[in-house]
């Protein structure tokens, strides 16, 4: 314990305890002013970590003594966002009392204490915001601290953390973006409800965290990708290590990312005197218009740091969740600026450049999420959503065919959609299928099943270029009385596509 502390030791009934109450005690300040203060803690930690305490008690007044108890000399709770308590040190106190003197300005080192990120029942806690509260073990003085907490990823075995790794290097920096996808390789959908999935991207002393990578999604269907999110691998990761791990916290589908090597000449073709444009975040507004949507892609930076560049060059890249790279300028970022405004007095914000999402035969760029990236001093990314469909067939260059198959069987319809194409298969809408069925006799009564549970901008890739729907409904016993039933089915995915037939009953079977 630093600085100095004096103590009176009393031995009653084979009981040891410390007395706090030295003669002196009686003339001394009030002990109002004496603070703990916790040690520096992380703002988030992750399955396997330990959280360690090693808080300070500080007098920035006058001489004093206090209460202490040296079995523990501080307890410490930890309370859900909720406000309740799921844990607390407070039994590893016991009945102790010793007075401690702490001159002015000094700071006592309190006992170090750890965490293992459990409960009062010694079960993990769960992925979310906790409020950790140490509290002077006598003294009604207290500091606490909120940290995010990423739990063990609960993923089912058979999904996969997957990823593309895109080389966005140019003459002045070697980079590469990593893109992250969550994936259902099977022929079966699987139920994501309340799993926990985290990812881990680390290199040395770097570690990059993606929280909830489900994005709430409840449901994976058979070959289904869902895009996580993306980081990139830069200047600053590369020169301190050249090992690169991925994997889902609680250390599963843990990956090497070897194919990554480290820059070496960069520092031998720095320019001193060069100053390029430091952004602090780049940023975009949308404007539809009926035939011409474009994005304005913005950009903050300090003004005064700004105001020394010297290499105006902005390199733009924009890459689609393919790892494809849709499309590359160069902005002269000091011509951009004469527009600028303020939007703080220490930064401002220019629109940089206008993408324009539509081509000269007014087709829209394809539906899916975008990553734009610019780099000037360092990289600035931000993820786009282009989820406006092409209205028009023309404009759809996947050559998808469709077949459709009904059976009726035990007064179910059963419908087997079979998609063939020989690329991605985008979802374009949450609702990719939709059965009408008219009950003929029945006063012609219709009945509409809509499959609502896929996941827009999402995409299939179906290991033989082939992908099936497999979807039931219900009849109600009286269809025994129709002569048929009409069957009408539209299925959304590039373009929605409309069929149509007419399944005639005989005795309540299919004829």
């Amino acid at each position: 314990m630093a600085g100095k502390s004096r103590m009176v030791i009393a031995l009653l009934a084979g009981i040891v305890i410390f007395s706090a109450i030295p003669n002196s005690y009686a003339e001394t300040v009030d002990t109002v002013d004496v603070k703990i203060e916790l040690n520096t803690l992380s703002d988030y930690y992750v399955s396997g970590d330990v959280l360690t305490l090693e808080p300070e008690l500080y007098n920035p007044s006058s001489s004093t003594h206090i209460d202490n108890n040296p079995s523990c000399d501080y307890t410490f709770e930890v309370f859900k966002a909720d406000s309740s308590l799921i844990f607390s040190s407070e039994n590893n106190c016991r009945s102790q009392i010793q007075a401690l003197e702490i001159n002015q300005e000094e700071r006592v080192e309190l006992m170090r204490q750890t965490w293992d990120f459990t409960d009062s029942n010694g079960q993990e806690i769960p992925t979310g915001s906790y409020l950790i509260v140490v509290s002077h073990s006598i003294v009604d003085i207290s500091d606490a601290h909120i940290l995010q907490y990423f739990g063990n990823s609960t993923l089912p075995n058979n999904i996969e953390l997957t990823y593309n790794t895109v080389d966005i290097s140019s003459n002045d920096a070697t980079a590469e973006l990593i893109q992250l996808f969550i994936h259902n390789p099977t022929a079966d959908k699987v139920d994501l409800t309340g799993l926990d999935c985290n990812i881990i991207i680390e290199s040395g002393l770097n570690r990059e965290i993606f929280g909830n990578c489900l994005n709430n999604i409840q449901v994976l269907h058979p070959y289904e990708n869902m895009y996580v999110g993306n980081h990139i691998i830069d200047r600053l990761w590369l020169d301190s290590s050249d090992n690169f791990n991925l994997y889902l916290t609680g250390g599963s589908q843990f990956q090497q990312l070897n194919f990554i090597t480290p820059t070496t000449s960069m520092e031998q073709t720095d320019d001193g005197n060069q100053v390029r444009p430091d952004l602090q975040q780049i940023s975009y507004q949308l404007t539809e218009t009926e035939s011409n949507p474009h994005l304005s892609i913005m950009a903050d930076y300090h003004t005064y740091t700004n105001s020394q560049v010297n290499d105006c060059d902005l390199n733009l890249l924009i890459v689609n969740d393919y790892g494809e790279i849709h499309h590359s300028d160069v902005i002269d970022f000091c011509q951009t600026t004469t527009q600028a405004f303020e939007i703080s007095p220490d930064v401002s914000r220019v629109k940089v450049y206008d993408w324009v999402l539509s081509d000269e035969d007014s087709c829209l760029v394809d539906f899916g999420k975008y990553t734009i990236v610019l780099e000037g001093k360092q990289f600035s990314k931000a993820d786009f959503f282009q989820n406006i469909p092409n209205d028009s067939s023309r404009c759809n260059d996947n050559d998808m065919q469709i077949d459709l198959d009904n059976q009726v069987a035990e007064n179910s319809l059963y419908t087997t959609v079979k998609i063939t194409t020989n690329k991605n298969l985008r979802v374009f809408s949450d609702c990719t299928l939709v059965v009408d069925i008219i009950m003929i006799d029945m006063d012609d009564e219709i009945l509409q099943n809509q499959f609502c549970d896929y996941n827009s901008g999402n995409f299939f890739t179906s290991p033989n270029g082939i992908y099936e729907i497999h979807q039931k409904v219900d009849l109600p016993d009286e269809y025994t009385a129709s002569d048929y039933i009409a069957v009408t089915h539209k299925v959304s995915f590039e373009y929605t596509s409309i069929y149509s037939e007419n399944i005639y009953v005989v005795s309540g079977q299919m004829a």
